[in-house]
Order: structure tokens, then C-alpha cells, then sequence
């Protein structure tokens, strides 16, 4: 069963605008020379992003079970709602 999308940009947001500004210059054909043009191409990175999308999606959907087998661990402070962050 795979989260809202909404539940599953609050966990690491930073990774769909760094997503977004690799696709969006590859899309493009910016005219960046040198280093710029360099970064925007960057696989490793790009690939990086991606771990981190899929990883995501794991963490939410292992939080349920481990929330009930370790109710007072520190990291479940409060209950998580959409319109906070990671």
C-alpha cells in the first residue's frame, strides 16, 4: 500500500525540488558552461535523489509497524500530519 504523495513529499521535500531542477535543465538544454553544466549532469546525484524518493516511500509504510512495536521510542514525539517536515 503506497502513502498520499502529500505524506510522502513532508519526508525529505528537499529531494522532488532537486529532482525537479535536473529534469527541468535536461528538458531545457541549458547553456550553462563548465561546472553548471557539469552538476546538471551528474548521474550519481541523480540516482542518489531517486534511492532517497523510493526510501521514502519504505520508511512510511515501516513506520506503521515499527509506531506499535516501539511506541516510546524518541522518534515518534508526536503524530505526524502532512503539513510538517522531515
Amino acid at each position: 500500500m503506497l502513502p498520499p504523495r502529500s505524506l510522502e513529499q513532508a519526508v525529505w521535500p528537499w529531494v522532488d525540488e532537486w529532482l525537479a531542477w535536473f529534469d527541468s535543465n535536461a528538458e531545457a538544454g541549458s547553456g550553462d558552461d563548465g561546472e553548471g553544466e557539469a552538476d546538471r549532469q551528474d548521474l550519481a546525484a541523480q540516482g542518489f535523489l531517486r534511492l532517497l524518493q523510493q526510501l521514502r516511500i519504505i520508511l512510511l509504510q515501516d513506520s506503521v509497524v515499527m509506531r506499535r512495536e516501539f511506541p516510546d521510542h524518541p522518534i515518534w514525539p508526536t503524530p505526524f500530519s502532512p503539513g510538517t517536515t522531515i
